[in-house]
C-alpha cells in the first residue's frame, strides 16, 4: 500500500484523463440503491496495474494504490458489495477535486468525459460516507 493523498482540499491529477476500468464500493450500511453509505471505494483504470483504495474519514479523503483488490477483501466481511463497473466502464476521468463542507466535512467530486459526475461526500467529523451519482443536467 501506498499513499500519495490525505487531505481535506486538493486536486487528485494521479487518475485525471484516463479511463475506468471498475469501480466497487464496499457499503457500510445498506440505505438504498442510490446512495450507499460506505466504507471504502476501489477504482481500477485502464492500463494500469494497481487498485487505487480511497474513503472519508475525520474530515479528510485519503487515497492510496494497493497491488491488488482481492488482497485486501477483510473490509468487506459482513458488507454488501456494490460494482457499478458496467455504468462507469471506459468512461474518462477529467478531474477529481477534494474540498471541505461545513464545518468538519469534506467532499470528493470525480467529473466525468460524460458529464456525469461521482460525488462522495461526508457531512461532519461524526456521519458516514455517501456515494451518488449524478448524471449531467440538460
Amino acid at each position: 500500500m501506498t499513499r500519495f493523498f490525505q487531505d481535506d482540499r486538493g486536486s487528485i491529477s494521479k487518475i485525471a484523463n484516463k479511463k475506468i476500468n471498475r469501480l466497487i464500493c464496499i457499503d457500510g450500511k445498506n440505505r438504498n440503491e442510490n446512495i450507499l453509505e460506505m466504507l471504502v471505494v476501489w477504482l481500477k483504470l485502464q492500463d494500469e496495474q494497481c487498485w487505487y483504495r480511497f474513503f472519508l474519514d475525520a474530515g479528510c479523503c485519503f487515497w492510496a494504490t494497493y497491488d491488488f483488490y482481492y488482497e485486501y477483501r477483510e473490509d468487506i466481511t459482513n458488507c454488501p458489495v456494490y460494482d457499478l463497473s458496467d455504468r462507469l466502464k471506459a468512461l474518462t476521468i477529467n478531474s477529481a477535486i477534494v474540498y471541505p463542507i461545513n464545518d468538519s466535512g469534506v467532499k470528493l467530486e470525480i467529473t466525468l468525459e460524460n458529464k456525469y459526475r461521482i460525488v462522495v461526500w461526508s457531512e461532519d467529523i461524526e456521519s458516514e460516507s455517501n456515494l451518488s451519482i449524478i448524471s449531467a443536467v440538460t
